[in-house]
């Protein structure tokens, strides 16, 4: 038996897929999903082809990794890729001639399906490729065989001379959670996408407060809303990056919530955005007060988003907003310019970039030595090679062990870490 690692590739916007397991004598299966977001869409499926291929570079391959990328040309001639890069086991038996690939959700049009195999090494060792014009409903039939080598983007003409490299990739994203409201210890699906095959260090979080986790793979997670929480946004974690979030109700809790502010600092005039819940359709006898306790001018109101302008004499401190004699939580608002609080990373470069290879960290509130301060990739993949630091700049060297794809990078200074700023990692 030879385990076969699928990871299929699909470079085209807005798509991401899934992978489940399968297999069988003759010929292996897998399945994959990829989001709507609302295309029309059809499906492919991909029969990959292994009888046939010359040498014994392909055969004698005991574990594979397969790119599956779709490549598409708009009216204007302009090309573009997606990439979302999620691994699924297949078991091939020896005698298996071929594996296909079930592809559901591709938006509709022509695409370029391009199929590269590559060994446990990462080097390239076959390829194929052929146009498909996806309709409604299914599209069967699409059938490739494996040739040994690199796939020659040089077919595609000039433009597309090497293969990309900068190739855009979604984080985690929720697409609905079932139910939209419930009480404390109620059990809330999370539908979307990228969210993993398992667990690990992800996580949930109900309006900041963790959930415990019932059941966890790449496109659903059971949760439970977690006691504590009130009524806001869920959202999900993966790899230090944050999916969108979907506001939840915590039924009996009719108080209103502040989620965050469109900005956390602001002079006498500017206008800010209050983000929450259980406003009030309209503002009524409702405010928003700032530290001093000046209510600002309000210049749109509703349930859960309120525009205003920061009052002449405000102080820096805690908003909050009071709806029917009921105050909400607070959110710290500084009047002024912006404080910074610990390190804020500006941008990093190059990107694209590759293991091993020195990158700039530009920023700002590093601090003028290293000492106890560090560089993370990931959750937990520390620098060890930094070349040098100071209070705006660091260069490292990206460590040997991580990963393709968008890796968050965050730098530490005690007892501050920054927000992650994604690289990608080629």
């Amino acid at each position: 038996m030879r385990k076969i690692f699928l990871i299929m590739v699909l470079m085209l916007a807005a798509l991401n897929l899934f992978g489940c397991s399968g297999g069988g004598a003759g010929t292996g299966s897998n399945s994959a999903s990829l989001p709507n977001n609302g295309s029309s869409t059809g499906s492919a499926k991909i029969t990959i082809n292994w009888a046939g291929s010359k040498g014994d570079v392909l055969n004698n391959a005991y574990s594979v990794k397969f790119n599956v990328t779709t490549r598409v040309t708009d009216a204007s001639g302009t090309v573009s890729y997606r990439r979302e890069v999620n691994a699924a086991i297949v078991t091939r038996n020896a005698s298996n001639s071929s594996e296909t690939l079930t592809i559901n959700g591709i938006p509709i049009g022509q695409r370029t399906v391009i199929v590269q195999a590559y060994n446990s090494s990462g080097a390239e060792i076959g390829y194929a490729s052929n146009n498909v014009t996806i309709t409604l409903g299914d599209n069967n039939g699409l059938s490739m065989s494996l040739a040994e080598g690199i796939f020659p983007y040089t077919i595609f003409g000039k433009s597309d001379a090497a293969a990309p490299t900068n190739i855009p990739s979604y984080g985690p994203y929720i697409t609905a959670i079932s139910p939209s409201s419930g009480n404390i210890g109620s059990s809330v699906l999370i539908s979307g996408y990228n969210f993993g095959f398992s667990q690990g260090a992800s996580s949930v979080e109900f309006n900041g407060v963790p959930a415990r986790i019932v059941g966890w793979n790449n496109v659903q997670i059971s949760c439970e809303a977690p006691q504590g929480t009130t009524s806001g946004y869920i959202m999900v974690s993966v790899d230090s990056t944050n999916s969108n979030a979907i506001w939840f109700d915590v039924t009996g809790d009719v108080n209103p919530s502040i989620a965050g502010l469109s900005s956390g600092n602001g002079f006498a005039g500017d206008s800010v955005r209050v983000y929450g819940g259980h406003f009030g359709a309209t503002q009524g006898a409702s405010t928003v007060k700032f530290f001093n306790g000046l209510s600002a001018p309000i210049i749109s109101w509703s349930n859960i988003a309120i525009d205003c302008t920061v009052p002449e004499g405000a102080q820096s401190g805690p908003l909050f907003v009071t709806v029917n004699g009921v105050n909400s939580n607070e959110e710290n608002f500084h009047v002024g310019g912006a404080i910074v609080v610990g390190p804020v990373i500006g941008n990093i470069t190059p990107t694209p970039t590759a293991i091993g290879t020195e990158i700039t960290i530009t920023g700002i509130g590093f601090g003028n030595i290293q000492g106890a301060s560090f560089v993370t990739f990931g959750d937990a993949t520390v620098a060890t090679n930094i070349i040098s630091w100071s209070g705006n700049q660091i260069k490292c060297i990206v460590p040997s062990s991580l990963p393709n794809g968008y890796i968050g990078v965050t730098v530490t200074v005690a007892p501050y870490t920054s927000g992650a700023h994604l690289l990608y990692v080629i």
